[in-house]
């Protein structure tokens, strides 16, 4: 990879490549893996086990079950666990907004927790004053790729008689004290969308040592019709244009001379292409249906090397760790002695992000803020108020600099020298 670039580069007579602020990296031979799929008669439920199987053997668990998609799998949970309508779920304040409009659908209520400053995960010595008798479960989110505090958390589940779901959706290979993130709960699942360290054009799954539980949600699942195959193609086809898009040659040559064109303020908000909406009733109807085999091709062809593109990641967030040990640079988050951190997003904490943004974006960097907030400040969850000052500052702070697997090391450190300068000028 790296030799190939220092070629374009010569071909370029010395034009530096830009960095796009994430890399969809999804090769023209999982296409064929795909389309190859579509020929297959026989045994396609075969496939979606051998996917599943391969699952249970990494994460070390029980029982694996594939479903739609990471939403779909929270609401299977909790389904599955039977909840008396107004039950109260205890969940960071800092998370993807549709999570909470599941547990409100499924007739819950949500209870916010604000975050810890330095891991960006829920601030556990809270929990506690926010149980009551109506507290049933909380839900335990490793923000990141990083892992929350598990053993404090799960006492606190055991002393209270609490169900620990856990949600691993941006943890996939991370470990807390050698063990998979996913696996502590009751129950626990994952994501497998486009910005996943494993994408199967969306998707999900569900883990759980309780056999009885996982024979729920498999039956519950199993009523979910078949997945659309012309749906998957047009997710194929997005998500190879995205790979193509966020190419460094093409991004260079075609995609960031563009940007340029946009007004700041347009590029900013770029972010939002991903952004999710508010979930309605009619909305998580929609997906209910079930993992195709088409996908579980895909997630076998990358679960044999999610090892090695986690190893890349935390070895180019060790870059940037390093480079910002210094005063003058971004606060950036900590991971607790005997956890492993898989840094799906490396973020870092700036009081002027948009001015940096920009700086670095006339560099040829393109970075922006995730798609992550504080679900307290949304109007629709007014009525479960809680005041989350550390959540409400991190959704202003947040900047993602680019950390994927496919960056070379003198790339990550180009990049956080270039930060570093800019955060000393601010």
């Amino acid at each position: 990879m790296v030799r190939q670039r220092i070629i374009v580069n010569k071909i370029l007579k010395g034009l530096p490549l830009k960095v796009c602020r994430t890399r969809v990296h999804f090769p023209f031979l999982n296409v064929l893996v795909f389309l190859g799929g579509l020929f297959k008669k026989k045994n396609k439920e075969l496939h979606i086990r051998r996917f599943e199987n391969s699952f249970k053997e990494y994460s070390r668990t029980a029982n694996a079950i594939a479903v739609s998609s990471g939403k779909i799998a929270l609401y299977l949970c909790l389904k599955a666990l039977n909840f008396k309508k107004g039950t109260e779920i205890i969940l960071t304040a800092y998370t993807v907004s549709e999570v909470a409009d599941i547990i409100v659908l499924c007739g819950l209520k949500p209870v916010f927790i604000d975050i810890d400053p330095d891991t960006g995960n829920m601030d556990d010595s809270l929990i506690e004053s926010r149980i009551n008798s109506r507290t049933r479960a909380l839900l335990m989110t490793h923000m990141y790729g990083n892992p929350c505090d598990v053993d404090k958390i799960t006492e606190l589940c055991q002393r209270h008689g609490i169900v620990l779901i856990e949600d691993a959706a941006q943890a996939l290979g991370a470990e807390y004290k050698g063990r998979k993130a996913g696996t502590f709960g009751k129950v626990g699942y994952f994501s497998f969308g486009f910005l996943k360290n494993l994408n199967t054009l969306g998707g999900g799954m569900i883990i759980s040592n309780d056999d009885l539980l996982a024979e729920r949600i498999r039956q519950e699942n199993s009523r979910f019709s078949g997945a659309s195959t012309v749906k998957l193609m047009r997710r194929l086809v997005l998500v190879y244009a995205l790979n193509i898009f966020t190419n460094p040659i093409f991004f260079t040559v075609c995609v960031y001379p563009l940007l340029r064109l946009f007004p700041e303020n347009k590029r900013r908000s770029l972010h939002q292409v991903f952004a999710g909406k508010k979930l309605k009733a009619v909305d998580l109807e929609k997906l209910k249906y079930r993992f195709s085999y088409l996908q579980a091709g895909l997630g076998l062809r990358q679960i044999c090397r999610i090892e090695s593109q986690n190893e890349k990641r935390i070895r180019n967030a060790d870059l940037y760790n390093e480079a910002f040990k210094f005063p003058i640079a971004p606060k950036i988050f900590f991971q607790r002695e005997g956890c492993r951190n898989i840094y799906l997003n490396y973020v870092i904490r700036v009081k002027k992000r948009d001015i940096l943004a920009e700086k670095l974006f006339a560099k040829g960097i393109d970075i922006g803020q995730g798609l992550i907030g504080s679900c307290p400040e949304l109007e629709r969850y007014m009525e479960f108020a809680a005041e989350c000052p550390q959540s409400r500052a991190l959704q202003e702070e947040n900047l993602y600099l680019p950390v994927d697997p496919f960056l070379s090391p003198l790339e990550v450190i180009k990049i956080a020298e270039a930060v570093r300068q800019e955060c000393a000028d601010l």
